[in-house]
């Protein structure tokens, strides 16, 4: 599947919708290399526009894919033109998407145990950090070690309440909701890098192929 980011409105018409999937984003290199972790000074990327803004940036520039929604509906009637157009087989291992997809009569499977490289995951999310353009996943949420980890396409479910500025603050998060950090919280940055062959960066190589994020807004 080829796809480019960019933000879908309600209204937004369904051809030109997917025909604006079907074209691809270049991603470029990483943007992070001098983050400090650890300074409660950082600023957001655009101070006028707060994390929200900040996130998309830097999610983009590590070759992810936004799109946005104005209501579950929207998503919904997206999300089934985008399985039909691309003979989309889902796996997913979050209840939260579990139910959503029984909801509304999708046809999915959470049996991670069969290795593919064409796997499309749907998730739901613990937080977006605007800092890095980071997605948080954790088994408490996922449901599986396993779903992230064998994503090829991995596809995110997130709503506007989750961004949170720095890493900092999403671990805070974390902790809050769980009491302690869950035994395995991953960060996930844009498609996967590899450097294995001829110490030549590659994008995509091995892991996460494709990222896409759809914000949705709670109804």
């Amino acid at each position: 599947m080829k796809m480019k980011s960019f933000v879908i409105k309600g209204t937004t018409n369904k051809e030109q919708m997917l025909a604006m999937v079907r074209d691809a984003l270049i991603g470029g290199g990483s943007v992070h290399a001098d983050i400090n972790l650890h300074a409660d000074t950082w600023q957001p990327f655009r101070d006028e526009d707060g994390d929200e803004f900040t996130f998309i940036d830097n999610f983009k520039k590590t070759g992810g894919i936004f799109m946005y929604f104005e209501s579950v509906g929207n998503f919904v009637e997206a999300l089934r033109q985008f399985v039909v157009e691309n003979k989309w087989s889902i796996l997913t291992s979050s209840p939260k998407i579990k139910n959503l997809l029984q909801e509304n009569d999708f046809d999915f499977s959470d049996d991670f145990s069969v290795a593919s490289s064409q796997n499309v995951v749907l998730l739901d999310c613990e937080c977006l950090v605007a800092q890095t353009g980071s997605i948080v996943f954790t088994t408490a949420q996922t449901g599986s070690p396993a779903a992230v980890g064998n994503a090829d396409t991995l596809l995110v479910m997130a709503t506007p309440r989750q961004f949170v500025s720095r890493i900092k603050d999403a671990l805070d998060v974390l902790r809050m909701r769980y009491m302690s950090l869950p035994p395995q919280s991953v960060f996930v940055t844009g498609q996967s890098s590899s450097s294995d062959i001829d110490n030549t960066l590659v994008k995509g190589a091995l892991g996460i192929r494709k990222i896409a994020l759809f914000l949705v807004e709670e109804d």
